[in-house]
């Protein structure tokens, strides 16, 4: 909401409204297990301080751990049933969540009414896309029991025995090549 009061301040710039940039996000999460041999991986994910992990893993994207509190958990998860939400509150306190940031080459703009304009480049819908994959392969080699993204379908896949072109079909999203693939 910037541009409105700058331009009803009177100033006169041709940046103000124009070159927005989200840094779109898409968030992938892993479940694990409660670990008896590794006792570094003990304990649940709001327990001790506060983790701020990044990786840089193109010029423009990033992946990064987030600290997901309850509240905001169940507001991102797909609405399966009152049964799969009990599952997943109940499974809460052993999921970690990352995320791909992508720096984003495209630009919308902000009128000075507070309408906001705005869609992906090409280049940026690739950039995130690649990030989201990244992710979830990190959660899948960290030993994730299942992991996802939080897509409305609430599309998942469980890891144990997971191939890589498993888990390249559950990055395509192709039903006939992932047995390991659970929809609601």
């Amino acid at each position: 909401m910037t541009p409105r009061p700058l331009c009803n301040s009177r100033l006169k710039n041709c940046h103000i409204g124009p070159n927005l940039h989200l840094h779109p996000v898409s968030m992938a999460w892993g479940y694990f297990l409660e670990s008896k041999q590794e006792p570094q991986f003990a304990g649940k994910c709001y327990e001790g301080g506060i983790i701020t992990s990044m990786h840089r893993v193109t010029e423009c994207t990033i992946i990064e751990t987030s600290a997901l509190g309850s509240a905001a958990f169940t507001a991102m998860v797909p609405w399966e049933s009152g049964h799969d939400m009990n599952e997943r509150m109940r499974r809460y306190a052993r999921t970690a969540h990352t995320f791909a940031l992508v720096h984003d080459r495209g630009a919308g703009s902000v009128d000075g009414e507070g309408h906001v304009s705005f869609s992906l480049s090409r280049g940026d819908t690739d950039e995130l896309r690649e990030g989201l994959r990244r992710a979830l392969r990190i959660l899948v080699a960290a030993d994730a029991t299942e992991v996802g993204t939080h897509r409305s379908d609430g599309l998942r896949l469980r890891c144990k025995g997971v191939r890589d072109k498993d888990l390249e079909a559950f990055f395509d999203e192709d039903p006939q090549n992932t047995p390991n693939r659970r929809s609601p």
